[in-house]
C-alpha cells in the first residue's frame, strides 16, 4: 500500500504560486495606482458621497441651531457611516463584476487572483473591498508595501489574495532602494496634507458654529427668538437630556413666570421650523392657548400620541385634570416626581404644592432646582411662601424682609399679596406683619 505524502499538497501549491510568480505577469505601475485612485475619489465617489451625505449635513446644522449635542454626534457618526459604505459598495462591486474600478480601467490596470489569475470572486472582492479601509484608517502606511513587495502587494492585496497588473505591459522591477527613498518623502507629505485636512475640517466646523451661534443671534434680536432664553439657556448647570434642550428651558422659564406666552410661541415654533415634531413643542404651544380651549386640547392630544410615555404626555395628562378641577388626582400624580425630572414640570409641581397648601413637598422640590440666575427670583418667591406656616410671626418678617429686598416691585407685590392673605386667613392680628406693611 502506498501512503501519500502528507505534505505533497503544500508542496504542489507552493510550487503552483512559484509558477504564478515565475510566469510572464506585468505589475501595475504604483504611480497608475495612484492616478487611479485619484480619478476614482474625485471623479466618481465625490459626487456620490456629497449626496450620500447631504441629509446629515442638514441634520448637523439643525442641532447646532438648536444646541442639541446628541443629534449632532449621532449625525455625524451616520454621515461617516454612510461614506464608508458607499466607498465599500464601490469597490466591491466594481472589482467583483469588472475587475476594476473605473479609476483603474482608465489608466489601465486591473485586478485579479494570485491563483487563478481571472477576476476576484465575490468573497475575495468583498474581502479586499474591507481590508482597503485598513491602508486608509492608517494613513497609507498598509499601502507602503507596494514600493517594499516584490510582486507590490499591498496589505489589502495580500489579505485577499489578489493582486494588481497592467494591461499596458509595462515591466515595473522590484523596488529600488532610490525608490525607497522618495516613497519615504511622499508618505512624509501624505501625512502633512492629512494634517492640513484635518486642520481644515476642524476650521470649517468652527466655522459653522459661529454662524450658527450668529443665526441665533440675530434670531434672538429680531424677536424670533427670545434673548432671555438665550441667556439662560448659557448658563443652564443642568446637562438637558432633551432633543429640544433650549425649549425645555424656555419651558422653565414660562412655568416659573419669566418669559411670556408669545415668547414661548417663538421659541416653539422655531423647532417646528427645524422639521422637527417635538411632543414638548406641541406641549408649549397647548400652553401658548390656554385660553383657546379647542385649539389647545389638540395639542395636548397630540402630545401623547407622539410619545405616550414621556414625561411631555404626563404634563398633558395634569393639564386635562387641570381643566377639570380634579385636584386630588393632579396632586398624585406631582406626588410621583423627583428631582431628575425636566425642570419645568418641577416648577409646576412647586406652584401646585404651593396652591394646595403642601409646602413641605414645595420644599423639596425647591431644593432640588438648579442655582441660576434666571430662576433666583422665582426660587426666594416660592421658597419664602412654602415657610408661611413653619415660622413665628418675628422669624416670618425677617424672612419677608430679606424676600422683598431681593425681589422687582411686580414680584414683591405678589409675594406680599399671597403672604398677607396668608397670615390674615390664620390670625387677623397678622395686619402688623412686614408683609401686610408693604400696602401701608
Amino acid at each position: 500500500m502506498v501512503i501519500e505524502d502528507i505534505h505533497s499538497q503544500l508542496c504542489q501549491k507552493n510550487q503552483q504560486q512559484s509558477q504564478h510568480r515565475a510566469s510572464d505577469l506585468h505589475l501595475a505601475d504604483p504611480m497608475d495606482r495612484a492616478a487611479a485612485f485619484i480619478i476614482d475619489i474625485f471623479i466618481i465617489l465625490l459626487p456620490l458621497l456629497m449626496l450620500s451625505t447631504a441629509p446629515f449635513k442638514r441634520n448637523i446644522f439643525s442641532a447646532v441651531l438648536l444646541d442639541n449635542n446628541l443629534s449632532f454626534v449621532i449625525s455625524i457618526f451616520l454621515g461617516a457611516l454612510s461614506t464608508i459604505v458607499v466607498i465599500t459598495i464601490y469597490n466591491f462591486i466594481s472589482i467583483w463584476l469588472f475587475g476594476a474600478t473605473f479609476g483603474k480601467r482608465f489608466v489601465g490596470i486591473r485586478v485579479i487572483d494570485v491563483w487563478s489569475k481571472n477576476k476576484p470572486r465575490f468573497s475575495v472582492s468583498f474581502l479586499r473591498a474591507i481590508t482597503w479601509w485598513v491602508g486608509l484608517l492608517s494613513f497609507g502606511f498598509s499601502f507602503a508595501s507596494i514600493f517594499t513587495n516584490t510582486r507590490r502587494r499591498a496589505l489589502h492585496d495580500r489579505i485577499s489574495e489578489t493582486m494588481v497588473v497592467s494591461d499596458k505591459y509595462k515591466a515595473i522591477q522590484k523596488p529600488s532602494v532610490y525608490e525607497s527613498s522618495i516613497v519615504k518623502g511622499i508618505f512624509a507629505g501624505f501625512i502633512a496634507f492629512i494634517s492640513v485636512i484635518i486642520v481644515v475640517i476642524i476650521l470649517d466646523l468652527q466655522r459653522d458654529l459661529s454662524k450658527s451661534n450668529e443665526v441665533t443671534a440675530m434670531l434672538e434680536e429680531k424677536g424670533g427668538l427670545c434673548g432671555s432664553v438665550g441667556k439662560a439657556y448659557r448658563e443652564w448647570p443642568v446637562e438637558i437630556k432633551s432633543t429640544t434642550p433650549r425649549l425645555e428651558v424656555a419651558m422653565a422659564l414660562f412655568s416659573a413666570g419669566i418669559i411670556s406666552e408669545s415668547c414661548l410661541e417663538g421659541e416653539a415654533s422655531f423647532v417646528f421650523r427645524q422639521d422637527i415634531e417635538s411632543p414638548m413643542a406641541y406641549l408649549a404651544k397647548a400652553f401658548v392657548y390656554s385660553d383657546r380651549s379647542k385649539l389647545s386640547d389638540s395639542y395636548l392630544q397630540r402630545v401623547c400620541e407622539l410619545a405616550k410615555d414621556s414625561k411631555e404626555c404626563f404634563m398633558s395628562e395634569i393639564v386635562a385634570q387641570w381643566d377639570k378641577e380634579d385636584w386630588g388626582d393632579v396632586n398624585n400624580k406631582f406626588l410621583s416626581i423627583n428631582a431628575d425630572w425636566p425642570i419645568y414640570i418641577q416648577i409646576w409641581a412647586v406652584r401646585n404644592a404651593i396652591n394646595q397648601g403642601d409646602f413641605l413637598f414645595a420644599k423639596k422640590i425647591l431644593d432640588s432646582l438648579p442655582n441660576v440666575d434666571s430662576l433666583k427670583n422665582f426660587k426666594i418667591n416660592f421658597k419664602t411662601k412654602s415657610f408661611v406656616a413653619d415660622f413665628d410671626r418675628a422669624h416670618l418678617n425677617n424672612l419677608t424682609d430679606l424676600a422683598l429686598s431681593s425681589l422687582d416691585e411686580n414680584e414683591k407685590l405678589n409675594l406680599s399679596t399671597w403672604l398677607c392673605y396668608q397670615q390674615i386667613s390664620l390670625n387677623c392680628e397678622t395686619l402688623n406683619t412686614k408683609s401686610c406693611d408693604y400696602f401701608n
